[in-house]
């Protein structure tokens, strides 16, 4: 299958109190994804519920991006006080990552709160991944550039256990630890996906 073209940015979300110690993070970056968003204002991480089921073996996740990164990078020391950050000398990138992981296809059909997904939270140390991709240069291109993500296998691949796939792209690497560069932007077109 293949995605349209997609625009995602970093953001200055100030950091507002929303209701009472509940506070906006300071730094939201911008994510492009297959699944389900569902907010959760006590956890935004836990807002992204990603995948979809997959019932092939994919292989390699291939497309383009372009990218700039935002002016001015703000580090965020600690993630539970997501409305703080300091600004620091470093230059944003941006991630696409492919995730297959496995889930129980039976709980799912009743899952009204989603608990199935794995999320923002947990994606990248959740053992229920059994393959993974990450773009390796996440650094400016001002055209178009091809990228071609090749699944490893970290455990086998069984076709009677049910799999989601997740693409997750993200204009800003560390957003889900609240750091990056407001205005950092990133475009991806046409993406594909590989299968045995």
């Amino acid at each position: 299958g293949s995605l349209n073209a997609g625009k995602v940015e970093t953001l200055d979300s100030k950091g507002v109190p929303i209701i009472a110690n509940i506070y906006s993070p300071k730094i939201t970056s911008g994510t492009l994804f297959i699944g389900v968003f569902d907010l959760d204002i006590f956890n935004t991480l836990k807002s992204t519920k990603f995948g979809v089921a997959y019932d092939k073996k994919p292989l390699a996740v291939i497309g383009q991006y372009k990218y700039k990164a935002g002016a001015e990078y703000h580090y965020c020391p600690d993630p539970k006080e997501y409305h703080l950050t300091e600004v620091k000398d470093i230059k944003d990138e941006c991630s696409i990552g492919v995730y297959l992981y496995e889930y129980d296809a039976e709980k799912a059909e009743s899952d009204t709160r989603y608990t199935t997904y794995l999320t923002g939270e947990n994606i990248k140390t959740s053992d229920k991944v059994i393959a993974n991709a990450e773009l390796k240069d996440g650094t400016d291109k001002a055209e178009y550039t091809e990228f071609r993500l090749d699944l490893d296998y970290i455990k086998e691949y069984d076709k009677e256990k049910s799999y989601r796939l997740a693409i997750v792209t993200s204009s800003s690497k560390d957003g889900d630890k609240f750091s990056g560069a407001p205005g950092s932007v990133l475009f991806i077109d046409n993406v594909e996906i590989i299968n045995e």
